[in-house]
């Protein structure tokens, strides 16, 4: 891990540096904080320190730990340091403490860095006092109230980023304070954590429990689970968990296998597990392990209690495991209550638009995640990417629409891309529940456009969204996915087309109708069997005549077998007699051409298919 210092203090970073030379052989970078502008305005400054970040981190290949001075130089005369004494000052949309607003401007824009607090005060006294706060005491703070604290802060820090512990899901909650002090953002729900140790597996779970709301920690290192659930009463304030049943963490260095599910809960390893709420286990689904009896009857009695489930990799993407886990449903109440508290005219949608501070911070987040989209080659960047995005979102509020509709679009690709490159997330990948939640995000977007617009945005902007996610599935070969998309964007192209012909709405009927039969081939063929079917029942109840029907006597097996053979063949066998007949003559072939062209299309659809 990276460690960085934000200070204008070069004398302070000197001693730092000494530090982490001396004691480790490390580096340390530098970020010097620029002065204030007049009139306390911490954009400028933010602009510059970002700037600086963001250099860094295109640099780094590893993770990246900030240790944040509190003392922020200003112009001002009278108060040519601003200080940040605790934790209350810090809110990004804060007029009064433009130090504070400066530092939870740039936590809120890089939520992948670890920020730690240098406090001349105590610890606990930079924080509240309530219990929540223990894990950003623990995590995120050091004190220096004398020499004695502050080598031993150092040494504490130092323990830390070897832990290598990753922010991306704001698992100490420091995120959500900050939101917490803009009265109308959403807060976020208890614990969760990914315990995995490939990567690939722990980061996709761990952004499954961020979407859902939760504090999630990623878990990928014996030392980081030891850290979190060695006592008995550490899972209290944890929901559930993501563990892989045959874990082997590569800091492990015991000859005794992890992979025993009573033992990894027992006092011995780490009991706190077992006061988690809910487990949801991860497997390949083999029995080849000495613990597996022992692992189904551990799991069993779990299930028992309505405290387990297990799901099998490969799953098919996020909301297939979602699903899998119980947590479908949940998510779609979370997005619904936070859909419903932005609504226009509520109590908590204050302003026609996102504060003007938490739109700078949003734009950050969505100009670094379209670099991410652009050059991610790893599952790790899509969900950083997507993370961003989500966090972007958060922010707007919706209340922003074009730059939310980017942050949307831009979340749904990343997640996409995340499905695609995953090679334990392959086919059959859940599109429909994508497709809803995009239906669901752009409603509420379109809610702050005028009456007059409001229905083309939205169609507008669904377009747009679902020919992004198209473009990523065809890339990928994910033909069935890709398909999915296409038949949702006939949809909304003929929505949008009698949107602005309305004259030609008599049409909407066919049209409907073979766009249907276009995306689904089952459909087709049950189609081409019912028309004649239908026209020979017709033309025995008319009495339709042709020239054999007469002398031969037809009765209704006739009518419906001429009607197969003029239906295929575009052309009556038996040339109609009367007007009956020749007006059904006409119309079914007029259908069976129409069916001929759908046919071509599902023909060229499967020779282009990759």
């Amino acid at each position: 891990m990276k460690t960085c210092m934000l200070t204008s203090d070069t004398r302070l970073f000197a001693s730092i540096q000494r530090y982490f030379h001396f004691v480790a052989g490390e580096d340390v970078v530098h970020l010097p904080v620029p002065s204030l502008s007049r009139g306390l305005d911490p954009l400028p400054a933010f602009g510059c320190i970002a700037e600086a970040i963001e250099r860094l981190l295109a640099e780094v290949d590893c993770p990246v730990a900030v240790l944040v001075d509190p003392c922020v130089p200003s112009h001002q005369r009278d108060h040519p340091i601003q200080l940040i004494q605790s934790m209350s000052a810090m809110a990004p949309i804060s007029y009064n403490e433009p130090a504070g607003a400066l530092v939870s401007m740039l936590i809120l824009a890089f939520p992948e860095i670890l920020w730690v607090f240098w406090s001349d005060s105590p610890t606990k006294g930079f924080w509240p006092g309530e219990r929540r706060f223990d894990r950003l005491r623990a995590w995120q703070t050091i004190a220096l109230s004398s020499e004695r604290d502050g080598a031993a802060g150092l040494q504490t820090l130092r323990e830390t980023l070897a832990l290598g512990p990753v922010s991306l899901f704001d698992p100490t909650g420091l995120r959500a304070y900050l939101l917490s002090k803009k009265p109308e953002a959403p807060g976020r729900r208890p614990f969760a954590a990914a315990l995995d140790e490939e990567e690939p597996y722990a980061y996709f779970h761990g952004y499954l429990s961020y979407k859902l709301g939760y504090l999630a920690y990623v878990v990928t290192t014996e030392e980081m689970a030891t850290r979190l659930f060695a006592s008995k009463g550490s899972g209290n304030d944890f929901e559930f968990t993501f563990q892989d049943i045959y874990l082997a963490f590569p800091d492990h260095v015991s000859s005794e296998p992890q992979s025993d599910l009573k033992k990894r809960f027992g006092d011995a390893q780490w009991p706190g597990l077992y006061n988690v709420r809910r487990h949801f286990f991860v497997t390949v689904g083999h029995r080849h392990s000495a613990a597996h009896r022992a692992n189904v009857a551990f799991m069993n009695d779990l299930k028992a209690q309505g405290r387990a489930r297990r799901i099998f990799k490969p799953s098919a993407g996020i909301f297939d495991v979602l699903k899998e886990t119980g947590l479908l449903k949940e998510y779609w109440r979370y997005l619904k209550n936070r859909i419903r508290k932005t609504k226009p005219g509520t109590e908590k949608s204050v302003g026609h638009s996102a504060p003007g501070r938490l739109l700078v911070v949003a734009e950050r987040l969505i100009s670094r995640a379209e670099r991410i989209l652009d050059r991610a080659q790893t599952v790790q960047e899509c969900i950083r990417g997507a993370t961003l995005a989500l966090d972007a979102l958060a922010l707007l509020r919706y209340q922003t629409p074009t730059t939310a509709l980017e942050a949307i679009a831009l979340r749904h690709q990343l997640e996409v891309k995340a499905e695609c490159m995953f090679y334990g997330v392959a086919y059959n990948i859940d599109v429909k529940a994508r497709l809803r939640e995009i239906d669901m995000e752009t409603r509420a977007v379109a809610r702050w456009f005028h009456r007059s617009v409001r229905k083309p945005s939205l169609l507008n902007a669904q377009m747009s969204v679902v020919t992004d996610i198209a473009r990523i599935f065809r890339h990928f070969g994910q033909f069935d996915e890709e398909q999915a998309c296409l038949r949702r964007l006939r949809d909304l192209n003929r929505q949008w087309y009698f949107l602005q012909h309305p004259w030609w709405n008599f049409f909407r009927p066919v049209r409907w109708y073979v766009e249907k039969l276009v995306g689904s081939f089952k459909l087709f063929a049950v189609m081409i069997i019912v028309w004649p079917v239908l026209f020979g029942v017709l033309s025995k109840l008319l009495q339709a005549v042709y020239t054999d029907s007469v002398t031969q006597g037809w009765r209704l097996w006739s009518h419906v077998v001429h009607a197969y053979m003029s239906f295929f063949g575009l052309q009556p066998v038996e040339f109609p007699v009367n007007p009956a007949a020749k007006a059904l003559m006409l119309v079914l072939v007029l259908v069976g051409f129409l069916h001929l062209g759908i046919f071509i299309a599902h023909l060229y659809t499967l020779i282009t298919r990759r």
